[in-house]
C-alpha cells in the first residue's frame, strides 16, 4: 500500500528525499521506494515517518483525512461550537433528546443509540488525547 501523503509532507517541510531519509535512518533509495509505492516501510519505520512529519500513520497511508489527533479533535470542537453556539453538541445531546445528537452526526435516521454513544466516546477520547499531548508539549515532555 502506497504512502499517499508521504511526498506531500516531505515537500511541506522543504526537505529533499535525502534529508528525509537521513532523519528516518534509511538510504535515499529506500525512502524513494516508499514514496513511489514500490516498497512499504515496516511498522517501526512507518511510526518513525509519522513522528518526524508530526502526522498519524493512518494519514500517511491515506486512511485518514486528518493529519493527526489534534486536527481531528479541533475539527470536532469546531463542529461542536457551530452546532449549538456556546452549548456544544456533546453536552446538548447528553442532556436532551438524542435525535439532536443524531442530527449532528449525520441524520436522525442514520445511527442507532449505540452508534451515537460510540461516536461520542471516540470524540471525547480524541479531545482528551489532544489535551494530554498539549500539556506534555507545554511541560517539555
Amino acid at each position: 500500500m502506497k504512502l499517499i501523503n508521504l511526498e506531500n509532507e516531505r515537500q511541506l517541510k522543504g526537505w529533499t528525499q535525502e534529508e528525509a531519509a537521513k532523519k528516518v535512518g534509511v538510504a535515499r533509495s529506500t525512502y524513494s521506494n516508499w514514496e513511489n509505492g514500490k516498497r512499504e516501510p515496516d511498522f517501526e519505520a512507518s511510526q518513525k515517518l509519522a513522528d518526524i512529519f508530526e502526522v498519524s500513520v493512518d494519514y500517511l497511508f491515506g486512511k485518514s483525512q486528518f493529519r493527526n489527533a489534534d486536527e481531528l479533535a479541533q475539527k470536532y470542537i469546531d463542529l461542536d461550537k457551530k452546532f449549538k453556539g456556546s452549548k456544544g453538541a456533546v453536552e446538548h445531546s447528553e442532556n436532551e433528546d438524542t435525535s439532536v445528537g443524531r442530527a449532528f452526526f449525520g441524520g436522525a435516521d442514520k445511527y442507532t443509540e449505540e452508534e451515537i454513544e460510540v461516536a461520542r466516546a471516540a470524540a471525547g477520547a480524541a479531545i482528551e488525547a489532544m489535551r494530554k499531548a498539549r500539556k506534555n508539549k507545554q511541560e517539555g515532555k
